[in-house]
């Protein structure tokens, strides 16, 4: 996967980009950083990753084989607004999968994208500060034509789910088309209604660590900046921005 494999399938009036591609990086969010451009938006793309993450934490195995790709932008206007964009990059994600590999898949709020009930992405939103300006780095990694499966029960790659590899430099090219459209729309209802689609927590129990706090409850919504609406057994109903949802009833 080279830049012009992968530039080939950017789509015209995509905005102000910059793109680099590396054969391998420690962390595409990590590496980034010294790249931002308060003019446009930076995009990295890498083979693979030594130190990949997740969030809360964990460690995302990053072989050959997957997309691994982050994007830094400075944050312009409210900074309340930068958390629509973190669900609204699991759609990107789903929107690229069934375009390149035919595959559809569905979205645990806020970000994980499964595919069989197993994920097939992993996505990490930052931010940081560089001199007098923030910036938002949404940093996503796909399996693609990697064989992981075996090693992680919980995932899967698209190789594994529908049995043949895909074009790396296609899938990047329109994975950022989808994510430059969100990047770049003012207004984000059409996403949102999309993602609601194939929200799968929509409409059950379930159970959300925020703020030190078990709340339980329906999934009701998501509101237009990306928060789960739960409504509680007492009726109430409370927004919850960041945390992962578990399904208490399947």
């Amino acid at each position: 996967m080279t830049y012009n494999e992968i530039n080939k399938y950017i789509e015209n009036g995509s905005g102000e980009y910059e793109l680099y591609v590396k054969d391998k990086v420690s962390s595409t969010n990590d590496e980034i950083k010294p790249l931002s451009d308060p003019g446009r938006t930076v995009i990295l793309v890498s083979l693979s990753q030594s130190g990949g993450r997740g969030r809360l934490g964990r460690v995302f195995s990053s072989p050959k084989g997957g997309l691994y790709i982050s994007f830094c932008r400075k944050i312009q206007g409210d900074i309340e607004d930068i958390f629509t964009f973190m669900p609204l990059s699991a759609l990107c994600v789903c929107n690229m999968l069934e375009a390149v590999c035919g595959i559809k898949c569905g979205i645990k709020w806020p970000n994980d994208v499964l595919y069989g009930g197993k994920k097939i992405c992993g996505i990490l939103s930052e931010m940081f500060s560089s001199g007098n300006e923030n910036y938002l780095i949404l940093g996503i990694g796909v399996n693609l034509n990697s064989r992981i499966s075996e090693n992680q029960p919980g995932a899967v790659s698209v190789f594994e789910a529908a049995g043949e590899e895909t074009d790396l430099g296609r899938a990047a090219g329109v994975l950022i088309n989808e994510v430059m459209a969100v990047l770049n729309s003012i207004s984000k209802e059409k996403f949102l209604r999309d993602y609601k689609v194939r929200c799968v927590n929509l409409g059950k129990e379930v159970a959300v660590l925020y703020n030190g706090e078990r709340i339980q409850g329906i999934a009701e919504d998501i509101s237009e900046n990306g928060a789960l609406i739960i409504r509680k057994e007492d009726g109430s109903k409370i927004s919850i921005f960041s945390g992962e949802a578990t399904m208490v009833k399947e």
